[in-house]
């Protein structure tokens, strides 16, 4: 029990503050606690985590939304149409052809028919001379002493910018400060000659006399560049491509996600001219759905769905790669040196993934970090975004009749609004998102492939070469 309490004033304390301090004996042994329960191996992959509501115990389900047939077949052929050749409608000068005529013509014979009295429309039709260009002749006759002829135009004045001044605004903006401004160039401008330049000065100088012109800028990380980063892609050109392992036209599939959203559309629309233009969609914030594709130089390999909520996991991304390896097996290309391309995310590590790729008969290669050129499927993915923005426009041509009557689009919106009434709003959205990329990856022809292949080996030098800004 206290006896009594020390009271300590606030003065004190702040003035001898190690003088109050306590320490209180720690035991380390009871600090470790082996048996606490926490599982750390289970989803340390997972990226894209989500709401906490996803267990972990729920099953992955991947739903394969890939066109029954080729793209090939599928896709309706374009015919091109020769351009015509445009025609030029020349509109004749009403005054007949220009013709530079001579002070000295002018001063001889239309002055001195003047002065006979002759007057302008007699002088037009006896010299076959225009009116006003007799006038004009005439004015500078009067005003300036008998000099009729034409004032000669100023030239352009000699530019405030020197050549040492060109020299430090091409070095300073290519070199050292590319993201100033004009006022900020301004500024340096004076800092270094003493002379005040107008904006529009350097502007035109950069442009015109420099052909330097500003662009809107792409940021891209560091490591994009790093010294590793081009070892990285230097070694893969090496190993896989220049030893013929790897050949993007015979034995490759690539592999990757993307996620797509029912509120996907395009930026621009028509309207009439000075009305601003809206795009009406379900929701402007709608739940995600990621595909996970596989490719390669013949079409699509297999396409699925993600139904479960959350991000894709490792246990994903093997389900899928064993749905892929299943399409490849039905065409008997197991144990024959085909390769499954992916990149390094981190639910593409797992030791086990490799492990399972080569119990199954095949090779499995890690793209290099910061290297999407390299691989299919990204120039894949941008053209089923590009084609799935605009996939209600394809299904209103190819689709819907002109010669439907009212009966039978009254019984369509009746049927419509039965069926919205059944499915929730998150059903209607999944299946809008699956029927649109089924239509969409349909439309992607077999000459796509080929373009993008030669896209990406193209890369292959620059690689070996180390570029930067690949």
């Amino acid at each position: 029990m206290v006896d009594s309490v020390a009271v300590t004033h606030k003065e004190d304390l702040d003035a001898e503050p190690a003088k109050y301090q306590v320490h209180f004996p720690v035991d380390q042994d009871r600090l470790n606690q082996p048996e606490d329960g926490i599982d750390e191996s289970e989803d340390e992959d997972c990226i894209g985590s989500d709401s906490s509501d996803d267990s972990d115990e729920e099953e992955s389900t991947l739903v394969s939304i890939a066109p029954e047939s080729s793209a090939v077949q599928r896709a309706p052929m374009i015919p091109q149409v020769a351009k015509k050749k445009r025609i030029v409608k020349v509109v004749k000068n009403p005054h007949g052809k220009y013709v530079n005529y001579e002070a000295n013509l002018l001063r001889d014979r239309a002055l001195k028919l003047l002065g006979y009295g002759w007057t302008f429309k007699d002088i037009e039709r006896k010299l076959d001379i225009p009116t006003s260009t007799m006038s004009d002749h005439y004015k500078r006759y009067r005003t300036r002493g008998g000099n009729t002829a034409p004032i000669k135009q100023k030239g352009s004045k000699l530019s405030k910018i020197s050549q040492d001044g060109s020299k430090f605004l091409v070095k300073t903006v290519l070199e050292k400060e590319n993201m100033a401004t004009l006022q900020q160039r301004v500024r340096a401008y004076y800092t270094q000659f003493q002379i005040i330049l107008q904006p529009s000065t350097i502007c035109c100088h950069l442009v015109k006399k420099c052909e330097i012109t500003i662009k809107r800028a792409h940021l891209y990380p560091e490591l994009c560049t790093d010294d590793d980063t081009k070892d990285m892609r230097k070694e893969f050109v090496e190993k896989y491509i220049q030893t013929r392992i790897a050949k993007y036209r015979e034995n490759c599939v690539f592999i990757d996600e993307a996620s797509f959203a029912a509120s996907m559309r395009r930026n621009y629309r028509w309207s009439p001219k000075g009305e601003v233009t809206h795009i009406k969609v379900p929701k402007l914030r709608t739940q995600s759905k990621t595909i996970i594709a596989a490719i390669s130089h013949i079409g699509i390999v297999d396409v699925c769905v993600k139904t479960t909520k959350g991000g894709t996991r490792t246990r994903d991304f093997v389900q899928f790669l064993e749905c892929v390896m299943d399409e490849l097996d039905e065409q008997g290309l197991s144990n024959q040196h085909w390769n499954l391309i992916y990149d390094n995310a981190p639910i593409h590590t797992a030791t086990h993934i490799g492990e399972r790729i080569t119990e199954r008969g095949y090779n499995f290669i890690r793209l290099p970090q910061y290297s999407p050129f390299l691989s299919l499927i990204e120039e894949f993915f941008s053209k089923v975004k590009l084609l799935f923005r605009q996939v209600d426009i394809q299904d209103n041509e190819h689709g819907i009749s002109d010669n439907t009557t009212e009966d039978t689009e009254d019984t369509i919106m009746e049927e419509a609004e039965e069926e919205a009434k059944k499915n929730t709003a998150a059903n209607m959205a999944t299946k809008e998102v699956e029927k649109r990329l089924t239509n969409v990856m349909s439309a992607v022809t077999l000459n796509d492939y080929k373009q993008w292949i030669k896209h990406s080996t193209i890369f292959f030098d620059h690689c070996l070469m180390r570029e930067d800004n690949l």
